[in-house]
């Protein structure tokens, strides 16, 4: 047995152990790779959150992205009583007044419509109603606040696809 063992020649050993660090380069490298790519899709991952908020003389709800990278709107759903208000473009946002019953209110609303892309940081106010000299905030916030809800489909560079909604 010691014959055998003698008869291996350095070269052979050093060819071994060329193999062996050869493959476990490549192992290594094919790990780093997949940790590079989850760590670029994290670098560019979107974060829609919903919010309601309400000031002095207005109230409403805002879109903001609170992630890294852009987010690319799919879809938008807004229901008043579980109900769905359906709409194209701009239209069926006085639909959405008449129903809770706020059309004599001024309202502005933002653009949210598929394809639209919302940079990291960027705000954009769905619906935001203006109160008038006479409302009480506390009788009118909680009246919208439990009838609607407002859904959010959309997706990242990557193409992960996301909903963010309100009430969650």
């Amino acid at each position: 047995m010691n014959k055998r063992i003698s008869k291996i020649s350095s070269d052979t050993i050093v060819s071994i152990s060329a193999i062996i660090i050869a493959l476990a380069s490549i192992v290594v490298t094919t790990w780093q790779g997949i940790e590079t790519r989850k760590h670029n899709r994290l670098s560019v991952s979107p974060k829609l959150e919903l919010i309601f908020e309400s000031g002095k003389n207005n109230f409403g709800y805002v879109l903001t992205n609170n992630g890294l990278g852009p987010s690319i709107i799919t879809g938008k759903r807004i229901f008043i009583d579980g109900e769905e208000i359906r709409y194209t473009g701009f239209s069926g946002y006085e639909e959405f007044i008449d129903k809770l019953g706020l059309n004599d209110r001024d309202v502005s609303h933002g653009a949210i419509y598929p394809g639209r892309t919302i940079r990291a940081n960027e705000k954009i106010h769905i619906i935001r109603f203006y109160l008038a000299k006479d409302d009480e905030l506390e009788k009118i916030l909680p009246e919208v606040y439990k009838r609607i809800s407002i859904e959010i489909s959309y997706k990242s560079m990557y193409d992960e696809e996301f909903i963010c909604k309100i009430p969650k």
